[in-house]
């Protein structure tokens, strides 16, 4: 895609967002994702700390392509080694920053707490399940902060979004 800029020169960008920076997702990133993730999940969900360690421990791995239609990446729930796999890339490269953090940290919530925690105490952890895990955490965060009431007000539409065009 070009973007203009403002002394009018057209630049190239792979992945542009709407502040025209370019979004990779980093280690530190889902580190910090994980992190703030936990934190909530210690505080409001009451999860045996043997849990919570495990969770502190399960390997983040980027995956170095854009998640296309993912959204965000995937659990490796069949293996000896669970991991958390996220793509350095998704849809949040079109939001600014600050929605872009959100979605992130949204889409960690999701593969963390609503696929591996709900798997590892042996609730549902299928993608309907995360997906009830994952607005019960947004939830939280909009008891306290109004952006984060817009995404829960926004998230159904997002997913119905998303079923729509994995359908199609």
């Amino acid at each position: 895609m070009l973007l203009l800029t403002k002394s009018n020169r057209l630049v190239k960008f792979k992945y542009p967002t709407l502040l025209g920076d370019i979004m990779k997702i980093t280690k530190m990133d889902l580190e910090n994702w994980r992190k703030n993730t936990l934190n909530l999940a210690r505080t409001h969900m009451y999860l045996d700390e043997d849990i919570l360690k495990n969770l502190e421990i399960t390997p983040l791995k980027i995956i170095q392509k854009d998640s296309g239609r993912m959204f965000y990446g995937y659990v490796d729930l069949f293996f000896d080694n669970k991991s958390i796999n996220v793509y350095f890339s998704n849809p949040s490269k079109y939001l600014p920053k600050k929605l872009r953090e959100m979605w992130n940290q949204s889409g960690m919530d999701h593969e963390l707490i609503g696929h591996l925690c709900n798997y590892l105490t042996n609730q549902k952890y299928h993608e309907n399940s995360a997906r009830k895990t994952q607005l019960e955490m947004i939830k939280l965060r909009a008891s306290k902060s109004l952006i984060w009431k817009l995404a829960e007000i926004s998230l159904n539409p997002i997913l119905k979004f998303k079923d729509y065009i994995n359908k199609n």
